[in-house]
């Protein structure tokens, strides 16, 4: 179906990405929910949708600065901070156990608030 019709190809790729639980582009995803309404009626919705979707990529730039690209005094605080999370295994197991929480909490309340269950099982 691909090699036959390409403007297929963003849904293929963000499906099996979704399945294996390696979709990451989150920022090109709020993108796409704002494409119009109107770009998605009609026969040729596919087409639209699709040429929008290039079109936002090629607009698209970083939004979140690189350490390479942030100042001296930024970088070195974010190296420094790494290396004492990689010296304390407690700091970092705590730091991990954490953040899994907070994730499953989120998507509990968004399973809970959302109309239908997005989310892969």
């Amino acid at each position: 179906m691909l090699d036959a019709d390409p403007k297929w190809q963003f849904w293929h790729d963000w499906y099996l990405a979704m399945w294996n639980g390696t979709f990451d582009d989150w920022d090109l995803a709020l993108e796409i929910i704002k494409i119009a309404d109107d770009v998605w009626k009609g026969e040729d919705a596919a087409q639209k949708v699709a040429d929008e979707i290039v079109r936002i990529k090629a607009e698209r730039r970083p939004t979140i600065d690189r350490p390479e690209s942030g100042p001296e005094i930024e970088r070195k605080k974010l190296i420094q901070n790494v290396k004492r999370l990689l010296e304390i295994p407690d700091i970092s197991a705590l730091t991990a156990e954490g953040a899994a929480a907070n994730l499953e909490r989120a998507v509990l309340e968004f399973k809970n608030t959302a109309p239908a269950n997005c989310l892969p099982d």
